[in-house]
């Protein structure tokens, strides 16, 4: 709703007329990389959302919470750019909106990825009650291997972004690209 209401502003004030923008917003499906279904045939859900910030998690595990019948699992770290504080907000909200956790890396560039983890787990009650698998793609793939039926996953994070920070590298990753590898491996 948020990139609609963007949307119809821009084209309002570059003179298009509202039903105009009205048949063309009601033609979008979804907005990659914001609470994008993946759906490979699978019989749970799996999203993909670029939520890394504390409000943006809270806002994709409160609207897909809504929405799971069986347990919410989220895939989530917060990157090299970020304070223990907001760290450990992550950890707090994902603890208490997600049934299971795995933290993982998301741009950890020089960062060491086990110092990141620690401050997330800093907002737990119970640190015990998160996995913690440094390597993003092992991440998702045990994450969908372990979704149930009516399980929903939510992988946040990058989203739409296929750019990943590991030291001094920037490398290609695309979380949709391995969620579909691992969906035809699980459904084949």
């Amino acid at each position: 709703v948020y990139h609609c209401l963007q949307v119809t502003a821009l084209a309002l004030l570059e003179g298009y007329l509202l039903p105009e923008i009205a048949e063309a917003v009601s033609n979008i499906d979804a907005i990659q990389g914001h609470l994008e279904r993946i759906s490979r045939g699978q019989d749970f859900e799996v999203f993909i959302d670029a939520a890394n910030s504390p409000i943006t998690l809270r806002n994709a595990l409160h609207s897909l919470r809504q929405i799971t019948v069986g347990r919410l699992i989220v895939v989530y770290g917060p990157g090299a750019d970020t304070g223990a504080p907001f760290r450990a907000d992550m950890g707090r909200i994902a603890e208490k909106a997600a049934d299971i956790t795995i933290i993982t890396e998301n741009n950890p560039a020089n960062e060491e990825m086990r110092s990141i983890a620690h401050d997330v787990l800093a907002g737990y009650r119970n640190p015990s009650n998160a996995e913690v698998i440094v390597s993003r793609e092992r991440a998702i793939v045990w994450a969908l291997a372990h979704a149930n039926t009516d399980d929903t996953v939510l992988i946040a994070g990058k989203g739409f972004r296929t750019q990943h920070q590991l030291g001094n590298q920037t490398l290609y990753f695309d979380d949709r690209q391995i969620t579909d590898i691992c969906l035809n491996q699980l459904l084949f």
